[in-house]
């Protein structure tokens, strides 16, 4: 009987001091030890973040400002800078580099004046218009800083990039090198027919904005990814042997590589059909890279084709080489593609991989199915683009007109470097007019900073996984595919109709980091929509409806009635309402209590399976645990009774 007792009273009170006990050794001996459980392992850092952040060059310190005193009525707000805690706090556990500081700035508070002083503002929040911090300040050891002025939901699934990117270039403490090879004046140079200067390229003026863009001429002897971060290729044409060795082997060395090629550039022509070459192509390196661009093939795509302006006196006709691509077209799940909403392309070439190699490849901007392509011929002399249509035979197809390539790699030179090529033996150039002799003496000082770059040493395979993206067209990164341009007050001022310039920003924002920082996947949602509330009201919103929107018909038509003989009533000066018409109101105000009354039992019929269900839900979470708990300790309790007799009933035979 004491047994008894000991264990339905005294037991479970020393079992539970038992598992506190236990869960705070637990915690202090092993706190590093967690379990996601997460569907899409939310709470666990990829491994291009550990690494990243284990990798930090200097130490960086974070300040993490929120109001957390002056959120109390937002709670979505709230469980998301949970979120942006847990994570920050997670970078701080695994490595000594990152130190974390969380600060509440309240309204009048040294905090609030710190918070200021560092850069960050508000936003006013809630129905109570409350103004509060969310947002991010990083110091590295040099002084530099870098801020996050408010942690937004949009980019929730990019948070961990986001982080990662900031920390990457505190940590590094400069801007990132971008290497140019261009063979068309991207940064402004000299046009000929027109007799005029021509302005850099918008996209790239954002760029410099950015970045620090040197360009490194045509003819390379050499690029050293110590020195520059990302490689950008426009309409390479012609490259040298030793040129194209330059850009193997700065691959395989680790350097990340952009790459935009066409079959038909209109900007190579300066918009004169039939000028110039205006194909661009590197089938020697593309093969080992595991794509192909055929040089003689234009995309043709019916569905995204823009209806263009054909001039004066002339029909807007559909181009279905001029093409807008949204929706599913642009990746949604790549990072440089996920918030692009519409990019506009100029006969586009087609990517397709080979197999050859251990590349992986991934499209980032698909036709629809509705799509051919065609021989980049017809476009050197092409007045209508109605011709394009006569033989128009979409194959089902959905083509890859941009794409991301990722993994090993060998050179495409595997006997080593290429011999030197034979000098021109004139040795002359054409001149320049007067007014392009600063461009060619720029190019001329290029080249010789190339040659007279030391050459590093031939490898044969990449030393890294190698990270390359490929555009098959040149024309999407002129100002008359994406943005509109006017002068004011000798500014240029653009306004963007398309994405395309946030497309290069992104790519190469993307590319100019390490590989640990691209590797890092974009986050699914922390935010879980109740899929099964949501499907209740759903099924109950139908059910109901007819019979809700009855009553709401009932209820105007008997307030419409009941305003009419108030109207009667008060434009009558002499005579009253007769007692019929008195009673008729008193009818339709009795009415219209009993019609609200059944509206408001129709709301509560829609809620009432939701309300069960968060009930169960609720009980499920109060009492799951003490009930598992309780039953434990019963089971506990029967075998161990049955297990005292059973000893017992042993030692009484033993002792017979």
């Amino acid at each position: 009987m004491r047994i008894g007792s000991f264990y339905s009273g005294v037991g479970l009170l020393l079992l539970a001091v038992v598992v506190a006990v236990l869960n705070v050794l637990i915690d202090r001996a092993v706190p590093n030890v967690r379990v996601d459980l997460t569907e899409e392992n939310l709470y666990s850092l990829s491994p291009g973040t550990r690494n990243l952040v284990r990798n930090l060059e200097q130490p960086v310190t974070l300040y993490l400002f929120f109001s957390d005193s002056e959120s109390s009525d937002l709670p979505f707000v709230r469980a998301y800078a949970k979120r942006v805690r847990e994570l920050l706090e997670e970078y701080a556990r695994i490595s000594d580099a990152v130190t974390l500081e969380v600060i509440d700035p309240e309204p009048f508070s040294p905090a609030e004046d710190r918070a200021n002083e560092m850069g960050l503002g508000t936003i006013r929040a809630g129905a109570s218009g409350k103004e509060i911090y969310f947002g991010l300040a990083a110091e590295n050891a040099e002084g530099q800083r870098e801020l996050v002025p408010f942690f937004t939901p949009e980019r929730e699934e990019f948070l961990e990039y986001d982080l990662g990117k900031l920390l990457y270039g505190l940590s590094r403490g400069r801007q990132p090198v971008i290497g140019l090879v261009s063979n068309i004046d991207v940064l402004g140079g000299f046009d000929f027919m027109a007799r005029r200067q021509t302005p850099p390229w918008m996209a790239f003026t954002q760029l410099q904005q950015l970045f620090e863009l040197r360009d490194l001429g045509v003819d390379i002897a050499s690029i050293d990814p110590a020195e520059i971060d990302l490689l950008l290729l426009v309409h390479p044409q012609n490259l040298t042997d030793k040129s194209r060795y330059a850009i193997d082997q700065f691959v395989l060395r680790g350097g990340n590589l952009m790459l935009f090629l066409d079959p038909h550039a209109a900007a190579a022509t300066q918009g004169m059909p039939g000028l110039g070459d205006a194909a661009s192509n590197l089938p020697e390196l593309l093969i080992h890279w595991g794509v192909e661009m055929p040089a003689d093939q234009v995309l043709l795509d019916d569905r995204y084709a823009l209806t263009v302006n054909m001039g004066p006196d002339r029909p807007a006709q559909r181009h279905p080489a001029i093409l807008g691509f949204e929706g599913d077209a642009i990746n949604g799940d790549d990072v440089v593609t996920a918030r692009l909403e519409y990019l506009l392309f100029g006969t586009p070439g087609v990517l397709r991989p080979t197999g050859a190699g251990r590349m992986q490849f991934t499209p980032l901007v698909q036709s629809s199915a509705q799509a051919m392509t065609t021989s980049a011929e017809q476009f050197a002399m092409l007045e209508n683009p109605e011709a394009l249509y006569a033989e128009f035979e979409p194959t089902g197809e959905r083509y890859t007109v941009a794409a991301r390539l990722h993994g090993e790699l060998q050179t495409a030179f595997p006997d080593g470097p290429p011999p030197p090529e034979p000098e021109d033996a004139s040795g002359e150039t054409e001149p320049a007019a007067d007014e392009g002799d600063a461009a060619q003496e720029t190019a001329e000082e290029a080249t010789d900073q190339a040659d007279a770059a030391p050459v590093l040493p031939h490898i044969a395979a990449s030393q890294a996984p190698a990270n390359i993206l490929v555009v098959a067209d040149t024309d999407v990164l002129t100002d008359r595919l994406w943005i509109t341009v006017r002068e004011l007050f000798g500014q240029r001022i653009g306004s963007p109709f398309a994405d395309n310039g946030d497309f290069l920003a992104n790519a190469v924002d993307n590319l100019s980091g390490n590989s640990d920082l691209i590797g890092i996947r974009a986050r699914g949602r922390f935010y879980r929509p109740f899929e099964v509330v949501n499907a209740l009201q759903r099924d109950a919103e139908q059910r109901l409806r007819s019979t809700q929107q009855t009553l709401q018909q009932q209820l105007q038509e008997t307030e419409t009635r009941m305003a009419e003989l108030e109207a009667a009533k008060q434009g009558t000066e002499v005579s009253e309402l007769s007692e019929d018409q008195e009673a008729e109101l008193e009818r339709f105000m009795e009415q219209r209590l009993e019609i609200r009354k059944q509206l408001r039992q129709v709301q509560h019929q829609l809620n009432e399976d939701i309300e069960r269900l968060g009930a169960w839900i609720k009980a499920i979470n109060y009492l799951a645990v003490p009930v598992l708990l309780v039953l434990g300790v019963a089971v506990w309790h029967v075998f161990r009774r049955r297990a005292l007799r059973l000893q017992q009933r042993h030692s009484e035979l033993h002792a017979q």
